[in-house]
């Protein structure tokens, strides 16, 4: 395939390590799809949506929750095995998402499941490694691992404008980064780096 391929994409930061001649683009995704909705809830609810507990760090996660609900009021929601219309609309409602935090063999980032609670407005936290962070660099995640994690999360609850603010950047993020119009921006711009159009 390399022999005749005149451009290499990959939408997955760890295959730039696994490839010499290939570029990265960001995950193309329709933000408009969501609208971030205002939240009053009388316990911010934090959602935790894994589709694999070992690779999401699900088990990790869950023991900080506990502790955290011993200081203060929180509602957590783990959803599994729900129909994606049925994810959405919960988490549409929440405050705070965890993506990934302390998995097993699944990397760092994220994926649709963090562009979906942002493009709704929500402080998302999830981990990166350095090298992942370096390359993203600005953005609207809250990096955490588990050692960090309950304080992250702390700051979050006890901070509504930290909150609206991330909300507000995540929205922009997502709109510059990965939205339609802002991958095909990029991917006519290697077009015309590799002489295809």
């Amino acid at each position: 395939m390399d022999e005749i391929s005149d451009l290499n994409l990959t939408v997955e930061f760890d295959h730039l390590k696994l490839h010499k001649n290939i570029n990265y683009i960001f995950f193309p995704f329709d933000e408009s799809e969501f609208t971030p909705k205002p939240r009053n809830n009388s316990k911010l609810k934090i959602v935790h949506s894994p589709t694999n507990r070992h690779f999401k760090g699900t088990d990790k996660i869950i023991p900080i929750i506990d502790e955290i609900k011993n200081e203060r009021q929180i509602e957590f929601l783990l959803l599994e095995n729900l129909p994606r219309d049925k994810v959405l609309e919960i988490k549409s409602t929440c405050d705070i998402a965890i993506d990934q935090v302390g998995g097993e063999s699944g990397g760092s980032g994220y994926g649709k499941n963090s562009l979906e609670t942002l493009a709704m407005g929500i402080s998302t936290v999830t981990e990166f490694s350095d090298d992942y962070l370096k390359f993203l660099g600005d953005n609207p995640f809250i990096n955490s691992d588990i050692s960090n994690l309950k304080n992250n999360l702390l700051k979050l609850i006890d901070n509504d404008t930290l909150r609206n603010d991330i909300s507000k950047k995540g929205i922009e993020w997502i709109k510059n980064t990965h939205s339609f119009e802002a991958v095909n921006k990029s991917l006519l711009n290697l077009y015309s780096k590799y002489n295809i159009c």
